[in-house]
């Protein structure tokens, strides 16, 4: 006798409410351009979502001011009076302090 296995998805999902206007102005969209409700949302949604993870985890820099950056990474100032000063307060204060 055979055995079936049954496979798992490696799916989540995701519930939303929406009011019956909204369900139905999505329900149309998705009609308008042949894709099923799902595939619509995830159309639009997919993409948007990656854009805002870019913009929170990137930096980006004209060329000018990441060669400025560079440079001054390369070839630091030499600390002040007052940040060494700070530094070593810094580093003689309990972490448990700082909360």
């Amino acid at each position: 006798m055979a055995t079936k296995i049954k496979k798992q998805k490696n799916t989540e999902r995701i519930v939303i409410d929406l009011n019956p206007g909204r369900k139905q102005s999505i329900e149309k969209a998705a009609s308008l351009e042949n894709k099923s409700v799902k595939a619509f949302i995830l159309d639009l949604v997919q993409p948007y979502a990656k854009e805002v993870i870019d913009q929170h985890t990137n930096i980006s820099l004209p060329n000018d001011l990441f060669d400025e950056m560079i440079q001054a990474l390369d070839n630091p100032r030499k600390p002040s009076s007052s940040m060494l000063q700070a530094g070593h307060q810094f580093f003689q204060t309990d972490i448990n302090d700082l909360e």
